[in-house]
């Protein structure tokens, strides 16, 4: 069974969010820091988990150890950065 979830991911620099496809099975802790490489967003490694996620299609902030399956996280969920 594939366990991949396709997210639209806001990004400030960009006027139109990307579309990315993420395993449902990686912490919340783990898209952040992968999305801040991938799009060079400054994180402050010492304080990862004051970082989360909000997220629309359903609402909710996404932070630290959660797996994105757990938290409603699905096909069609949008995303934005935010820390503490």
């Amino acid at each position: 069974m594939k366990n991949e979830i396709l997210i639209y991911v806001h990004v400030p620099s960009r006027e139109r969010p990307d579309e990315l496809e993420v395993p449902g099975d990686i912490t919340a802790i783990d898209l952040i820091e992968a999305l801040a490489s991938i799009y060079r967003v400054p994180v402050d490694k010492e304080r990862v988990y004051d970082y989360y996620l909000k997220m629309d299609r359903p609402k909710a902030l996404v932070r630290g150890n959660q797996k994105l399956s757990d938290t409603g996280m699905r096909n069609g969920s949008e995303v934005w950065f935010w820390n503490e």
